[in-house]
């Protein structure tokens, strides 16, 4: 292993921000599409009824994340082989076509049945090129970051989905009282489209600024492919990064995309309330990621998953159930953001535990493909099976959430007997 030492304060910001610019795209676009997807509904997929309507909103949201296993092992074997910041660079000039084909497309009232087709393209696009934003990104922090700074480098990760998030919700709360319903309705859900486009300049200029990473050009391999050698070599640490996604895609799709939807079709309360829960709880999760991965480079990242996980897991239930039995704005925000600062202690670690068990010459396609296999399964359609088979106590979510847990739990519990 080639010994690293702490990066000067500029050149360690300048990592940090160049890494985390593509994944912040592509949550701030998830994260507003998921906010307006009652506004998108109406412009993209009219039905017989709103909730049909809804549902076909949510499930080509889903279908972004179909073709992430494919980017994913195209684009984390491409990281393997040109390099970290030469794949990144080409992951967020895709995104920029993904999301100017949203921000831009006629209506269904326009064009008829190409408009749907075009905003599934987009998410195809997305979808494609998120495929190996993860695990590029993370293996650059990773490797940039001092030893005993990982997790905390490795954190932002998450802190700029909560930034993205954050951003998305506040911008969609200033819309709505700013511009009214209709004119919502009509022509301003756009708007945070088109503003997130200027998210790809700023990070492409970082990128061209930040130098191979030393771990990357010392132990880069030009022989067999690296998805061949994950699968002779790596496939216990395939599986074990898989299952410990499944909860943490749950419960960031449900908790802090989703939250704002669920609220208002199915609690009832208004757009500013669900806007304004969601924004609280976003900043809770951008501020507390840092704090748990910085707490994990010292009492240790799986001892904190596994506490973590079973809390969520112990937590989710009651939640859903007061917020079910008490939808008013001040039990929202506050179960919204408690849940959100939950799931940070398990997020804030994870980016670095799960990129620590992949050697350098494989670790941008390790981390991609496991995370973009339990992603799509377990939280991209994550709102629309929650939506879908919502009995009328609107606790699906939980029970979801708790399913989810299952899986990880059992991974960490064997994780940490290996270890003894």
């Amino acid at each position: 292993m080639i010994a690293r030492t702490a990066a000067p304060p500029v050149a360690g910001t300048l990592a940090v921000a160049a890494a985390i610019a593509g994944n912040t795209l592509e949550w701030f676009d998830f994260t507003v599409y998921g906010l307006f997807s009652i506004y998108i509904a109406k412009a993209f997929f009219p039905a017989e009824s709103e909730l049909a309507s809804l549902l076909l909103t949510l499930a080509t949201y889903g279908v972004g994340f179909v073709l992430r296993p494919i980017g994913a092992i195209v684009l984390g074997q491409y990281a393997d082989r040109a390099g970290r910041r030469a794949a990144l660079t080409l992951i967020i000039l895709l995104m920029l076509i993904g999301s100017a084909i949203i921000a831009f497309a006629p209506t269904y009232a326009q064009i008829g049945a190409a408009a749907p087709a075009l905003i599934v393209l987009a998410r195809l696009i997305q979808g494609f090129s998120v495929g190996g934003e993860m695990g590029g990104a993370t293996a650059y922090l990773i490797e940039t970051a001092p030893e005993n700074r990982r997790g905390l480098y490795a954190s932002w990760q998450y802190a700029g989905q909560a930034g993205a998030a954050l951003g998305g919700a506040v911008l969609a709360f200033g819309l709505t009282r700013l511009l009214g319903a209709q004119a919502v309705y009509d022509w301003g859900w756009r708007i945070p489209f088109i503003l997130g486009l200027s998210i790809a300049p700023i990070g492409l200029y970082l990128r061209a600024r930040v130098p191979e990473t030393p771990a990357y050009l010392a132990e880069r391999r030009q022989g067999r492919a690296p998805i061949a050698v994950l699968w002779q070599a790596h496939r216990g640490a395939l599986f074990k990064t898989f299952c410990l996604t499944i909860q943490l895609t749950a419960c960031t799709y449900l908790l802090v995309i989703y939250m704002p939807t669920f609220a208002v079709h199915a609690l009832g309360v208004s757009t500013d309330t669900a806007f304004r829960a969601a924004s609280v709880a976003s900043l809770l999760y951008l501020v507390m990621n840092p704090v748990a991965g910085r707490l994990s480079d010292s009492i240790g990242r799986p001892r904190q998953m596994l506490v973590a996980s079973l809390a969520l897991a112990v937590l989710v239930y009651p939640a859903f159930l007061l917020m079910a039995r008490q939808p008013t704005a001040p039990v929202l925000t506050a179960v919204s953001g408690f849940m959100a600062a939950a799931l940070s202690m398990y997020t804030g670690p994870a980016a670095a535990q799960v990129g620590e068990m992949f050697p350098p010459a494989v670790r941008s396609t390790g981390l991609s493909l496991s995370y973009n296999i339990a992603v799509p399964i377990f939280g991209g359609f994550a709102p629309y099976f929650v939506t879908r088979f919502d009995s009328g106590d609107h606790l699906a979510p939980a029970w979801y959430m708790i399913a989810c847990a299952v899986p990880t739990l059992a991974a960490l519990i064997w994780m940490r007997a290996a270890r003894r």
